[in-house]
Parts: C-alpha cells; sequence; structure tokens
C-alpha cells in the first residue's frame, strides 16, 4: 500500500465525495453521517488506488525508466559534470 499512497492522495478528495454520494444513495443513507458509509468508502478507495497503482502507475513508470536508461549519458561519451575534475579515458589517463 505504501507505493500506491501517492495515487490515494491523489484521488481521495474527489473519488471519496463521488462514493459517499453514491454509496449513501445506494445503502439508503444519504444526508446522514455513518461510520459504515465512511468506513466503505475509505476501503474502496484504498482498493482503487491500488489498482490504478499496480495496473497504470508501476507499468508506465517502468516504461519511462527503462527507456531513459536505454539511451546513452553525457558521462558515456566523455562529457563530464561541469566543474567536476574528468577521469578515466577521457581525462587521458
Amino acid at each position: 500500500m505504501g507505493a500506491a499512497s501517492y495515487s490515494l492522495y491523489l484521488l481521495h478528495q474527489n473519488l471519496g465525495i463521488a462514493l459517499i454520494g453514491w454509496l449513501g444513495a445506494f445503502l439508503n443513507f444519504s444526508g446522514r453521517p455513518s461510520a459504515v458509509l465512511a468506513i466503505l468508502t475509505g476501503l474502496i478507495a484504498v482498493v482503487i488506488a491500488q489498482l490504478i497503482y499496480t495496473y497504470w502507475e508501476s507499468p508506465l513508470n517502468q516504461l519511462i525508466v527503462g527507456r531513459v536508461r536505454a539511451k546513452p549519458s553525457a558521462c558515456a561519451h566523455g562529457i563530464g559534470i561541469p566543474g567536476e575534475k574528468a577521469s578515466g579515458m577521457a581525462a587521458g589517463n
């Protein structure tokens, strides 16, 4: 769940309001505070956040990281960071 917490953070307000409205009408709790409604809303939001992380966020992250790692870096071409002392073959050692 820890990795999916960002998805939950992004979704919780809009998803929570929608779920409370829908579940409240479905369970006939509309207009009344209910611990059952709050707990169900929280559980459903956590499940949806986990699904989004598992099937959307994580695969896209792996795809993006794979593409970034596949590109040759500036250091591989002997171009260092400005201000750093050159080392290795690029420095003529």
